[in-house]
């Protein structure tokens, strides 16, 4: 969703929160996310679930099911990052339908209205960073897959998707199944269309709003007028991103023209004529396809705008109704093509009142403008705003003469089914329809699928210390850069990849295009008291590879070095914008150690990497709480999440946040009261033995 004439500002929290219902230990419930966010509870109380729900979406978005089955919808419950079965394993055992829902809410990149410094200055004038901000909500429910084609395989059968601009709604979309009066198309029935359409789903249908027109308007996109039917719908990551709809011939040419005059292509081509005519070019630029062929046709200016009225129906109409040899076809002839008026507007003697340069008031006529001695003294592009009422008026005259002699004929009511964009005349029939998003609420559904792509994860069990890892010839995936349990770490340090590593402070890049992966882990080694030199890593031939810390094997250091590399190595290589996902990373640590973590992974968190972490470590959760005490603008960089369950109930998220003091107001039972309890215990029992021994 990017504003005209924006660029894009880095921000931290990326994922705002996560919705869970009838999926594995989880009832209900709304999870809250910050830059970082900590998530902890007993054991079997759904900490897991949060994330395995996370992995799920992610690993679809990477690895969609194979053919169209993911553009109809469907899922794979199984896939490289996380199994979960069969779909009543999946399910909640209290849940009163076989069905599941997940969603939750997206910041979607801040894009500033200037061209420089905007961020800053827009906050220095007491505008808020949500203001610039626009977030995508969107939630899916998901049943079992219809076909029963494989067991893992389920299929979205209700989906919604939005998007804000701080609390309004400016697009939106809600999917249900198809009541099949859609599935009629001429003579031909849902095979038929299934086949020529294989990336729609047919049994699907989605109804398209918007809600603020005028911020709609200031984003790429069509403009719907009112909500808009999608009789089969395309998907992306369990999400309706796209649909086909179907109008009459009549309809279909009105919505593309009504498109180009109230858009930006006429008021270009207006600009276009003024520009080439106040420089007494023999000819126009060409800078739009298809208006060469129409000059060639019209090469007189018209007597008045009533003619070019005139003449633009008598165009219309042969095209709607197929009449001539140039245009017997909408598909091939109008929907194919550019789209451009259908008589050069430069003919047409539009007429506005202007001041010359030596200051002059008088008309001038847009098809006299060459002829004119003195230019005026506005410039091309302010004038071009000046002619388009006229064309607006224009072109309503030419569509309530069209409608008046064509509308009750019945070649004009043809029915004609293409994607909204394509409707509109943002696309051609050789574009990929689902690249070619026609709503906002698409781009959203795309910016979505994009950040579940830079999920990376990191499982609780790693590789053991050993003295060679493997040459594993298998591809890393993008999600699991070095494997999910650390295994391709001393492969990807062998490669030593360069690129913009979070550093320490104080610390600088080693080369001119950034800095290493080896700098940039030894850096925080370093930092992290974990090692004096650093880690190297050298291939032993066909054996593998040797990785040694401070010139040690790891099996001589022990099990905890080996259990954090991976986590160091990831979160550096985690992409800017994305999350990462860990379990248990103070595995095997020794307290000090638990504790630098907590400034490590905010340092990760604020530069735009978002963190997820289910831990088990007292440790990390006081040093975080000491550090929004030291420094009270921390308080806000992370929270934490504490889980509890009960049988009746299912799993429960309750979201703790430390305050600038590092107090925590609402300490939930059981959340890290063990050690308090056993220090009361103790002093009450020292308290007893001195007053028996006195």
């Amino acid at each position: 969703m990017k504003p005209k004439n924006a660029k894009a500002v880095a921000q931290n929290n990326i994922l705002k929160s996560w919705h869970i219902r009838n999926f594995k230990s989880v009832s209900d419930a709304t999870v809250p996310l910050a830059p970082l966010t900590i998530l902890v509870g007993e054991n079997s109380s759904g900490k897991s679930t949060l994330i395995q729900s996370i992995l799920f979406m992610a690993q679809n978005a990477q690895s969609p099911v194979h053919g169209f089955q993911s553009n109809r919808g469907k899922m794979d419950l199984n896939g490289n990052l996380v199994s979960l079965g069969s779909f009543d394993e999946a399910i909640y055992s209290g849940a009163p339908k076989k069905i599941f829902s997940l969603g939750g809410v997206l910041n979607l990149p801040i894009y500033s209205l200037q061209e420089a410094d905007s961020f800053e200055s827009r906050i220095e004038n007491g505008l808020s960073a949500q203001e610039l901000n626009q977030t995508f909500r969107w939630s899916t429910t998901f049943e079992m897959d219809s076909d029963k084609s494989s067991v893992g395989v389920i299929e979205s059968t209700r989906s919604e998707a939005q998007v804000f601009d701080g609390d309004e709604e400016i697009s939106s979309v809600k999917c249900t199944k198809a009541d099949g009066a859609f599935i009629a198309y001429g003579d031909s029935k849902q095979p038929f269309l299934s086949a020529r359409y294989p990336k729609y789903n047919f049994e699907r249908s989605a109804e398209v709003s918007i809600g603020n027109k005028e911020k709609y308007l200031e984003i790429e996109g069509i403009y719907v007028e009112e909500p808009m039917t999608l009789g089969a719908v395309s998907y992306l990551v369990g999400l309706p991103i796209n649909g086909l709809t179907y109008s009459t011939r009549l309809e279909v040419f009105v919505k593309r023209h009504n498109v180009l005059f109230t858009g930006k292509r006429v008021r270009f081509i207006i600009r276009q004529i003024l520009a080439s005519q106040f420089a007494k070019m023999s000819s126009l630029n060409q800078g739009i396809r298809g208006q060469i062929e129409i000059r060639k046709k019209f090469k007189d200016d018209f007597d008045s705008v009533d003619a070019a009225i005139d003449a633009y129906v008598d165009e219309a109409i042969k095209i709607i109704m197929g009449e001539g040899s140039e245009s017997t076809s909408l598909i091939d002839a109008e929907l194919d093509r550019n789209l451009v008026p259908l008589v050069p507007l430069e003919r047409i003697p539009f007429e506005v009142e202007i001041e010359t340069v030596s200051g002059e008031t008088r008309n001038i006529s847009l098809n006299r403008i060459r002829h004119e001695k003195e230019f005026p003294k506005k410039k091309p592009a302010e004038l071009a705003n000046d002619f388009m009422p006229q064309a607006l008026q224009f072109w309503n005259e030419v569509e309530t003469r069209l409608r008046d002699r064509i509308g009750s004929k019945e070649e004009s009511k043809v029915a004609f089914l293409a994607t909204p964009e394509q409707l509109a005349g943002y696309s051609d029939r050789n574009t990929s329809e689902i690249e070619n998003t026609a709503f906002v609420f698409s781009e959203g559904v795309l910016k979505f699928n994009e950040f579940l792509k830079k999920v990376v994860y990191l499982g609780p069990l790693r590789e053991a210390p050993r003295d060679l890892y493997e040459r594993d010839a298998a591809m890393t995936s993008p999600q699991a850069p070095i494997g999910k349990r650390g295994e391709l770490l001393a492969r990807k340090i062998f490669e030593n990849p360069v690129g913009n590593y979070p550093l320490p402070k104080g610390v600088s890049e080693d080369t001119v295009e950034g800095s290493t992966l080896k700098h940039a882990i030894n850096s925080w080694l370093k930092v992290l008291g974990i090692a004096e030199v650093g880690v190297e890593v050298e291939q032993q031939g066909h054996f593998g590879y040797r990785l040694v810390v401070d010139g040690r094997s790891l099996r001589m250091l022990g099990t905890g070095i080996s259990q954090v590399l991976p986590v160091i190595g990831l979160c550096l290589l985690a992409p800017e914008g994305g999350l990462i996902l860990l379990e248990e990373p103070e595995l095997h640590l020794n307290p000090r150690i638990q504790q630098e973590l907590a400034g490590f992974f905010l340092a990760m968190s604020q530069a735009g990497k978002q963190i997820l972490a289910e831990t088990h470590s007292e440790y990390l959760i006081t040093r975080l709480r000491l550090l929004s005490a030291k420094f009270p603008s921390m308080s806000n960089q992370f929270n934490f999440i504490f889980t509890s369950k009960r049988l009746e109930t299912g799993t429960r998220y309750e979201e703790v946040r430390s305050d600038d003091s590092g107090s925590m107001p609402e300490w939930p039972e059981g959340f890290f009261d063990q050690v308090s309890n056993d220090m009361v215990e103790l002093l009450e029992i020292s308290l007893s033995n001195q007053d028996t021994n006195n």
